[in-house]
């Protein structure tokens, strides 16, 4: 499966590449995608031959709540704990009192309480590393806006050297040595990026990784189909271990409202009930946030069908709304979009 993804991402032009986002669902394949992906490009001669190997630091993506559970802080004592934007190691969990000690790069210690872990804003981080040559594409994995650093911009390694790596935007160069400094981990290879992450993103072109085998299947839902299959702008190939498997598990998922409905109009009355939800919406260009939406979609220029909802009772969350039509062109409701 592995192999069939990363021969097509690799057979597409330069121009493609840089278009297409690939889109898992776990770390384990992201990383696994990134590698190969890296490694045949530079066996094609698609990137400089010189490599290194830099540290980086990967969100444990740790659910809300769990940090003031002791239970959590045990099971990733290996882990790096950004406090205050200070990065530190845990160096003990004391069960008899309920504290963590937390100790900086200059041995200073920090005592935090599991119950305070929420309130202090504690992001805990795995450590990894990459290999990464001239030609390769990266990412920020977090924003830093005092170092210029925004989340999932792409980057164009421009060279290596040592311990420090060069990076251009096309605009803008940044040269990076993560082994002396922390705050510049928060990088990763370009190329396959997770659902979550993803979400936000918009390319041309996407390669899905889709599946039930081993973790894929409790990622497997209607939800995280919709996420990874609708962040591309004209095409998305799917690649699973089992199509069946994973069109039964979509179709089985359990209903939830989510901020990606779609409304599917099941009678006239939902037909009629979405019709006075567009009427009652603004146009896309008469609102800051739906200008900023078509401007980030590049569509600013010319007419959109689309409108802005406000946030209401039903929707928290403001939405892009599109008319709907069933396969014979009927009026079939709104598709929204947060």
């Amino acid at each position: 499966l592995y192999e069939a993804l990363v021969k097509d991402y690799t057979g597409r032009t330069p121009e493609a590449q840089s278009q297409t986002l690939v889109i898992t669902h776990l770390n384990k394949d992201r990383r696994a995608l990134n590698s190969l992906i890296h490694d045949a490009r530079r066996e094609n001669g698609e990137t400089g031959k010189e490599e290194i190997t830099l540290p980086v630091l990967v969100t444990s993506n740790i659910r809300d709540g769990e940090l003031r559970k002791l239970s959590t802080w045990t099971a990733h004592k290996e882990a790096v704990a950004l406090v205050d934007n200070v990065y530190h190691r845990i160096s003990k969990v004391d069960k008899d009192n309920q504290l963590i000690t937390l100790t900086d790069s200059e041995g200073k210690e920090r005592f935090i309480s599991p119950r305070e872990a929420s309130a202090e804003g504690v992001t805990l981080y795995r450590q990894e590393k990459i290999t990464v040559s001239q030609g390769d594409r990266m990412r920020f994995s977090k924003s830093d806006p005092e170092r210029g650093y925004v989340a999932n911009s792409i980057w164009e390694v421009q060279s290596v050297s040592g311990d420090s790596v060069t990076l251009s935007d096309g605009k803008l160069t940044r040269t990076l040595t993560p082994k002396a400094d922390q705050a510049q981990q928060h990088i990763d290879l370009a190329y396959a990026i997770t659902a979550h992450g993803a979400q936000g993103a918009s390319e041309p072109y996407a390669i899905a990784l889709e599946g039930v085998a081993g973790g894929r299947e409790q990622m497997a839902s209607f939800e995280s189909a919709y996420v990874a299959l609708s962040r591309m702008k004209q095409h998305v190939q799917v690649y699973t271990d089992s199509r069946e498997g994973w069109i039964k598990a979509i179709q089985h998922s359990p209903e939830k409202a989510t901020a990606h409905d779609i409304l599917e109009p099941r009678n006239d009355r939902a037909v009629k009930s979405a019709d006075l939800l567009f009427g009652r919406a603004r146009p896309l260009d008469e609102t800051a946030a739906g200008r900023a939406a078509l401007q980030q979609s590049g569509l600013a220029q010319g007419s959109s069908p689309g409108k802005f909802i406000s946030p209401g009772k039903k929707y928290p969350q403001p939405h892009v709304a599109l008319p709907a039509f069933d396969k014979n062109g009927k009026a079939a409701g709104i598709w929204l979009s947060p």
